[in-house]
């Protein structure tokens, strides 16, 4: 087997593609987000490259697609494979898969909450990559570790991703975070004693069939509202639209996460209050 490090450009992959005579079918979802790392500058050479088998591309389709779509100046460096066993194609790709949480070395919960976090951010859940994610992680891993020492309990839909997203988000965006996380802790052990108004709204509305964790940005922004002590009194939480919730989220994560500062409303207050 022979092997050499080539500069690969769109037009080159697009000569190699030509060789892509028996492989799985092209899943468009892999390409795009391959496309989308590749356009913010994650590509990395790896031991993970291109392969053929005689005349045939056994290793590396999808990777070859994105670059062959990327502008004429893309280039990326990977390892090319020639003369590899044709059997070699039947033990590719199947070992167990690293999940973010591995290749971080964070803990699975913090990773989930970014993960929700990033995805609210870019728009597209599976563009997310661990080198994107990175930076989410360290920016809310303090403010996730408190909300967890204070209330560890899990519980189906009120200890989700999306619901710790929320309290991590008045912390990021200077709301009021100890009532946040005392909600949060009401919510997840279910003591209706300690709940505001709001939250037994929220609760009630659920169990009708009114909200449901599996529409995850709406239940993010109805738990924005019922973490702001503003809202402690609202007999309905009413969410029409999650669109101007989320643009106001992406704006703080903007600020927080990547240091783009934007100009702020008002007198300093939350701009979650405007949710």
């Amino acid at each position: 087997m022979k092997t050499e490090v080539l500069r690969i450009t769109p037009v080159m992959a697009a000569k190699m593609l030509r060789q892509n005579k028996d492989n799985r079918p092209i899943r468009r979802t892999i390409v795009e987000n391959l496309k989308t790392a590749y356009s913010r500058g994650e590509y990395v050479m790896s031991h993970q490259g291109i392969a053929f088998s005689g005349d045939k591309l056994v290793d590396g389709q999808h990777r070859l697609t994105a670059i062959s779509e990327m502008p004429p100046q893309f280039h990326a460096e990977m390892l090319v494979f020639h003369g590899v066993d044709p059997k070699a194609a039947k033990v590719m790709d199947i070992g167990y898969k690293r999940t973010a949480s591995d290749i971080l070395g964070e803990e699975r919960k913090v990773v989930e909450c970014a993960r929700f976090l990033a995805a609210m951010y870019e728009g597209r859940p599976n563009a997310i990559t661990p080198t994107y994610l990175a930076p989410f992680v360290a920016r809310i891993r303090d403010l996730h570790a408190d909300l967890m020492s204070l209330c560890p309990t899990a519980c189906r839909t009120w200890s989700s991703a999306p619901v710790r997203a929320a309290v991590v988000m008045v912390g990021l965006a200077g709301g009021d975070l100890d009532y946040a996380k005392l909600v949060y802790r009401a919510m997840v052990q279910q003591d209706f004693t300690t709940m505001p108004t709001s939250v037994q709204s929220l609760f009630r509305a659920h169990m009708h069939g009114k909200v449901r964790a599996s529409l995850a940005p709406d239940i993010f922004v109805r738990a924005l509202k019922i973490f702001n002590p503003v809202n402690a009194k609202l007999t309905k939480i009413q969410v029409s639209d999650t669109a101007p919730a989320l643009e106001i989220v992406r704006g703080v994560l903007r600020k927080e996460v990547f240091g783009v500062d934007v100009k702020k409303k008002g007198n300093g207050a939350s701009p979650l209050n405007e949710i």
